[in-house]
């Protein structure tokens, strides 16, 4: 069903079944296929048809909005899982600060011991004034 979704979307949005074929590389008679089972499925017609043209039902303006918004959704949903995935690869990071007027040498002492007995955490060291450091928190 999402993709008849995307295909509805892009019918409305041309306001041509041809266009909206091309934008999809597949032909008209299979985009208007796709329309007639979500109509099926959804139950109801979605566009009324008057000869070349067509006008959105109300249940059609109704469903072309709310799958939109989740035809959007998805994408934003893909996008995120991917970058999680790339992500991956520096699946532990350790972000430390430090305030730049107080003593470093028992900080960076702790942050060796801590890297040799975790070699595989990156460790991220920013030192600047109590303002930069909570800016960078939030």
């Amino acid at each position: 069903m999402f993709q008849q979704m995307k295909y509805f979307i892009a019918v409305v949005d041309e306001h041509s079944f041809a266009q909206a074929a091309e934008k999809y590389n597949i032909s008209q008679s299979a985009i208007s296929q796709q329309i007639k089972e979500l109509n099926q499925e959804v139950g109801t017609p979605l566009l009324k048809r008057q000869g070349r043209s067509f006008e959105l039902t109300p249940a059609g303006e109704y469903f072309y909005r709310q799958a939109k918004t989740i035809v959007n959704q998805i994408g934003q949903v893909l996008k995120n899982t991917r970058q999680i995935a790339d992500n991956e690869q520096e699946k532990y990071i350790l972000k430390l600060g430090y305030l730049q007027m107080f003593g470093t040498t028992e900080f960076l002492k702790a942050v060796t011991i801590f890297a040799e007995q975790y070699p595989e955490v990156k460790v991220n060291i920013t030192s600047g004034q109590h303002d930069q450091l909570f800016k960078l928190l939030r």
